[in-house]
């Protein structure tokens, strides 16, 4: 599994040259350069109350990994299931092909139980090539869900944070990433969504049975 690091937090500077211009524009009917200065504007403002708190934020390359791994794993386990039934019933189905080839003589009403055997050795192997190479039907996925929609626990640290966080700027908003098949089933993340759109991920925790501690 791959390892979160933690990064410090980077505040650009927002000067504010372009804001007559911007309002010149606005008079226009162009509204898309001051809505732009502002949501800088607001994102600088979050990134220096996460600089005041040393809330340090993981770096994405980390987090880019450590979702590219656990999602191998997750599917991993769901073919394992299907591609030991397939070895099983192939070895099985081999034995047999063994014992017609080596001129063993099989009784009579053996012989049809022999063809099913090769049968299901047969449709066992195709399973085991198919979960490989196209993976299960129900594919996992890395979902984004608002944190007012979140209808599963937080831990006690995460929502602290998110609370600290709100404290200083009343806009920040905040999701909850997390592996899903039917439902959430791996490591979610609290997310802090900037005005920018850029995302910067602040705590994770193991799901399911998560313990109420801080273990990244």
């Amino acid at each position: 599994m791959a390892v979160l690091t933690r990064v410090p937090v980077s505040v650009p500077e927002v000067d504010g040259t372009d804001d007559d211009f911007a309002k010149s524009a606005k008079s226009i009917g162009y509204k898309y350069m001051g809505e732009e200065l502002e949501r800088n504007r607001k994102s600088s403002l979050i990134l220096r109350a996460l600089k005041e708190l040393e809330i340090r934020p993981f770096d994405v390359r980390s987090v880019q990994s450590y979702k590219r791994s656990k999602l191998i794993r997750e599917r991993t386990k769901d073919r394992w299931i299907p591609i030991s039934i397939a070895v099983i019933a192939g070895i099985i189905a081999l034995a047999t092909f063994a014992i017609e080839g080596n001129g063993f003589e099989i009784p009579l009403r053996s012989r049809g139980l022999c063809a099913v055997v090769n049968l299901i050795g047969l449709i066992a192997c195709s399973m085991a090539i198919f979960c490989v190479i196209l993976g299960p039907f129900h594919d996992y996925f890395w979902h984004y869900q608002d944190i007012d929609k979140c209808n599963f626990a937080i831990p006690e640290f995460a929502v602290q944070t998110a609370l600290d966080i709100t404290e200083k700027c009343q806009f920040a908003k905040f999701e909850i990433c997390y592996l899903a098949k039917e439902r959430p089933t791996g490591d979610p993340f609290l997310v802090l969504v900037l005005p920018d759109w850029s995302r910067l991920y602040l705590e994770v925790w193991n799901e399911p049975g998560f313990k109420q501690v801080r273990e990244v």
